[in-house]
C-alpha cells in the first residue's frame, strides 16, 4: 500500500514539473514573439532576428496539447470532407476561448491557397471565415488572439497578424520588405500540420 501511495505521488510530481515546463516555454514564446514583432514593424530587421532565433521551431500551445479525442475526430472528419483541394490543417486558438480551432489551408497551388477557419461549437464543427493563404507559414500569436501569416516569394517576405473579428478574418500587416538574394527571416513557433494531402 506504502509503494502504491509512493509511486501516486511521484507521478504526480512529474506531471506537475512538465505542467510548469510547459508553461514556462510558452510565456517565453510570447514574450520572444511580440519582440520579434515588435522590432520588425520598426524596420530593425537585426533585433527581429535575434528575438526570432530563440524560439522553437514549433509552436507548444495548451490548446491543442489538451485537445479533446471528440474534438480531433470531429476536425478530422471535416478535413477528409473536404477532398484533395485540403492541402494541410493545423490547430490553434484564435480567438482565446482555449479550445483549438482548425485551419485548413485550401486550394490547387500557391496562387490560389487560402486558409480556412473552422470552430468546435456544440458538438459540431463549423465553418467560420477564409483569407488569402498562398507562399505562407502560419505561427502561433501571442494570448491566443490570432495567427501570424509570414508570406514569402521572389524575395519579397512580409509579416502579418491575421485575427477573427465579427465573422471574418482580418489581417493586419506588420511589415514587409524585400530582401533580394538574401534569405528570409527565420521564424519558429509553427503551428505543426495535423493532416496533409501534400
Amino acid at each position: 500500500m506504502k509503494r502504491i501511495i509512493f509511486l501516486s505521488l511521484c507521478m504526480l510530481m512529474v506531471i506537475s514539473i512538465i505542467n510548469i515546463s510547459n508553461e514556462k516555454v510558452a510565456a517565453s514564446q510570447k514574450s520572444n514573439m511580440k519582440k520579434v514583432l515588435k522590432y520588425y514593424k520598426a524596420k530593425k530587421y537585426k533585433k527581429a532576428k535575434k528575438y526570432a532565433k530563440k524560439l522553437p521551431r514549433y509552436a507548444n500551445e495548451k490548446c491543442v496539447r489538451n485537445i479533446s479525442k471528440k474534438m480531433k475526430r470531429a476536425y478530422n472528419a471535416k478535413f477528409n470532407k473536404l477532398g484533395k483541394k485540403a492541402e494541410a490543417s493545423f490547430f490553434t486558438d484564435v480567438n482565446n476561448d482555449k479550445k483549438a480551432d482548425m485551419l485548413v489551408l485550401y486550394g490547387t497551388c500557391e496562387a490560389d491557397y487560402t486558409i480556412r477557419l473552422y470552430m468546435y461549437k456544440n458538438g459540431k464543427v463549423v465553418y467560420k471565415a477564409k483569407t488569402g493563404g498562398g507562399h505562407s507559414t502560419f505561427k502561433a500569436y501571442p494570448n491566443h488572439k490570432g495567427f501570424i501569416r509570414h508570406y514569402g516569394h521572389m524575395g519579397y517576405e512580409s509579416l502579418s497578424v491575421i485575427k477573427y473579428k465579427h465573422g471574418k478574418l482580418v489581417e493586419k500587416m506588420y511589415g514587409s520588405r524585400d530582401v533580394g538574394m538574401g534569405s528570409y527571416l527565420q521564424l519558429g513557433c509553427l503551428l505543426r500540420t495535423q493532416r496533409s494531402n501534400y
